[in-house]
This record gives C-alpha cells, sequence and structure tokens, in this order.
C-alpha cells in the first residue's frame, strides 16, 4: 500500500532538484558563452555524463535543512516531528 503522506514529500524533493538542476545548468551554459562558445556549441558538447554531474552536484545543494522545511510543510499537523536525517548511502 502507498503512503500518500510521503508522495507530496516526493514532489517537494523532485521540485527543489529540478529547480537546482536548471540553475547548474543554465550557469554552466552561460559561463561557456563568456569564454566565446555558443549556446549551440555548448549544448551539442553537453552529453550524458554532463547530466549525471550536474545531478551530483545538485543532490549536494539539497540540505537538510531543505529537506525538514518541505517535511515540516507536509507534516505541520504532526507535533513530535523533528526532521529526517539525509540518507548517507544516498550520497
Amino acid at each position: 500500500k502507498h503512503n500518500h503522506t510521503l508522495q507530496p514529500i516526493d514532489q517537494g524533493l523532485i521540485a527543489a532538484l529540478k529547480e537546482y538542476y536548471l540553475c547548474q545548468t543554465f550557469s554552466q551554459a552561460t559561463e561557456a558563452t563568456e569564454y566565446g562558445q555558443t549556446l549551440k556549441e555548448f549544448w551539442n558538447g553537453f552529453k550524458i555524463l554532463n547530466v549525471i554531474w550536474n545531478i551530483t552536484a545538485t543532490w549536494e545543494k539539497v540540505t537538510q535543512q531543505c529537506i525538514n522545511d518541505i517535511s515540516k510543510n507536509i507534516l505541520k499537523n504532526v507535533n513530535t516531528f523533528k526532521g529526517f536525517n539525509k540518507d548517507s548511502a544516498v550520497d
């Protein structure tokens, strides 16, 4: 049976990851154009390995506080909620 309370938490984490990922990638594109590369050249050179590196860098930006804030917003009716520990196995 799926826990529907966790689904909004998952959605919050996914939204945070997407935001950080887009910022990371667009920052790289901006930097590339500042060094004389066109956007087309940047995107043509953007490979799966770049995606993996950006996802890794993005996950590093998801802090314990970010996870707790998302959880507290979803679980604000639970009086004993103290937050989650970021799973070190995922790191």
